[in-house]
């Protein structure tokens, strides 16, 4: 088959294919057109691309938005989500998600229970004078505890500026 005859998918799997092991892995992590890019510019080592491709991707986005530091655990997540998110053609941002979801009663949070959460879970039933079942309670202090994680996890979502 001549190369005229080869569509340009076919194309692009040969052209992988011909890259070495480390290249073809910086292909599955960021995409062929980023690759080529990075090798039309002359930067084929696959270290340099990762190191690049990170230190673009941590950075800041537009103009009008702030560097996302890691100063909480949630905020490495939304940029480890936004990253897969872009990846995966998604024309959303890990924050309009994370919005959509609280908006909608779900959350993402840490699978163990942060001080915040132990604490939250606490003040629910310190003082309780309410006579309620064992269910209701168990709820209440759940839900004490899911909105503190939520609250220290995502503090976009509270605050007037986002």
């Amino acid at each position: 088959m001549t190369d005229s005859q080869l569509t340009r998918r076919e194309k692009s799997f040969v052209k992988v294919d011909n890259m070495p092991e480390p290249l073809r892995q910086c292909v599955y992590d960021y995409g062929l057109p980023i690759v080529s890019a990075f090798m039309n510019q002359g930067i084929t080592k696959p270290s340099s691309i990762h190191e690049i491709v990170r230190e673009v991707w941590n950075g800041t986005r537009s103009l009008y938005q702030k560097k996302i530091g890691y100063n909480n655990i949630g905020s490495e997540i939304e940029n480890k989500l936004d990253w897969l998110l872009i990846q995966n053609g998604a024309n959303i941002t890990a924050r309009q998600l994370i919005r959509i979801l609280y908006q909608n009663q779900w959350v993402i949070l840490p699978a163990c229970p942060s001080r915040a959460m132990l604490d939250a879970s606490m003040s629910v039933i310190t003082g309780h004078t309410v006579v309620c079942t064992k269910e209701q309670k168990h709820k209440s202090r759940l839900t004490a505890a899911i909105m503190a994680a939520a609250k220290e996890t995502w503090p976009f979502l509270y605050s007037r500026k986002s």
